[in-house]
């Protein structure tokens, strides 16, 4: 059996120590200091939270199922089957929206026609909330003219755009990765797709993710293992 020497053992109980102080510094209010930014008083409650692995890096976005609860149902769903694995970006207009999930952009082959299909099943509901504005990172159904009948193909907004408020589903936000979105272009593929479970505001992807709350954002990488080989190997 592996035996961790007593340095080793001292060492983990620090980092696992300064881990679970950071998780209870993001969870209290104070512990940001006074620079912190507040949470908008009337943004929607998150829900699902998504990781987006591209060939220019990582995008996280949240959902709102409280405001487009078909629609955030529909693209987890998507997500947990890992349809937009291997997707490329079909459309990036600057200034404009990136645009993917037309599963035929799997194929470098088929680029001529990117952009026409979806996965066939319509969400068969339009959530347009009055309370979701198309800023900069929006994310959105796209649609052929009747936002009912959106199903895989979503965008994401480049810059604030306000005219296309009130025609499309809103159901997410960029909440960091901006600077990733901003660099995709046609042909960019689209690594894999992660759904993060959210746990009273905090963010956790296990197995090397992230725990965010707010502004602050603690990341770690195999520090629960390490705290749970620390564990097996202590009994």
């Amino acid at each position: 059996r592996f035996r961790m020497t007593m340095d080793t053992r001292l060492d983990t109980r620090r980092r696992a120590a300064l881990f679970l102080a950071a998780v209870a510094c993001g969870l209290s209010a104070g512990c940001g200091g006074s620079d912190a930014p507040a949470p908008l008083a009337q943004a929607p409650a998150p829900g699902p939270v998504v990781v987006i692995d591209t060939a220019k890096g990582t995008i996280t976005l949240e959902t709102y199922p409280s405001e487009a609860p078909k629609t955030v149902e529909n693209f987890i769903k998507l997500v947990k089957a890992n349809f937009y694995n291997r997707q490329h970006f079909h459309r990036v207009e600057k200034n404009f929206v990136a645009q993917v999930g037309d599963p035929e952009s799997k194929s470098l082959a088929n680029k001529d026609s990117w952009g026409r299909r979806g996965n066939g099943q319509p969400i068969g509901v339009a959530e347009i909330s009055k309370k979701l504005t198309h800023k900069k990172g929006a994310v959105a159904m796209a649609h052929a003219g009747d936002p009912a009948k959106a199903d895989s193909q979503f965008y994401i907004t480049l810059a604030p755009k306000k005219s296309l408020d009130g025609k499309y589903a809103i159901f997410g936000q960029v909440t960091s990765g901006m600077d990733v979105v901003d660099k995709i272009e046609v042909g960019d593929l689209i690594k894999r797709t992660i759904r993060d479970a959210v746990i009273g505001g905090v963010v956790s992807e296990l197995g090397g993710g992230k725990f965010k709350n707010g502004a602050a954002t603690y990341a770690f990488s195999g520090l629960l293992r390490e705290i749970a080989s620390y564990s097996s190997a202590a009994r």
